[in-house]
């Protein structure tokens, strides 16, 4: 894969003061567990999705008909259209990091849905402890 097509298909408002950014990547069958990820983490979120080309139209059916997704103004969401046999797994994790805003990023597995309030317990360590923390951008 040298040259990966990619689509950033949801933007975050520029303007959100969040701390930090849930980061992940997923195939698009796994939708349903990105949604399960919406339910839980109230913080901005930046997700990379690998997508064959043919299942495009379909997957931007869903997005738009995602009640999570309504009211929501922190979420990014980017495209990689599939290109070959293997799951491009750092590509479509610095697809997703590359586009956070925040300070801190949390870096997750799809599957692995946080607790409620995961992102309030983060920010609040954050604001604590700044100092603690390296001024460039963090990654837990």
């Amino acid at each position: 894969m040298l040259h990966p097509s990619m689509y950033s298909v949801i933007h975050s408002d520029p303007e959100h003061r969040e701390i930090v950014t849930f980061v992940t990547q997923l195939g698009h069958d796994r939708f349903d567990r990105l949604e399960l990820v919406l339910k839980t983490w109230t913080a901005a979120i930046s997700a990379t999705v690998y997508i064959p080309l043919k299942d495009v139209a379909n997957f931007m059916r869903k997005l738009c008909k995602c009640k999570m997704l309504g009211n929501r103004s922190n979420v990014d969401i980017h495209l990689v259209l599939k290109d070959g046999d293997y799951y491009p797994l750092n590509l479509l994790r610095n697809v997703a990091l590359n586009a956070t805003k925040t300070p801190l990023s949390y870096l997750s597995d799809v599957d692995f849905v946080p607790a409620n309030g995961t992102e309030r317990m983060i920010e609040k360590l954050w604001t604590n402890n700044e100092s603690f923390f390296d001024s460039n951008v963090s990654t837990m």
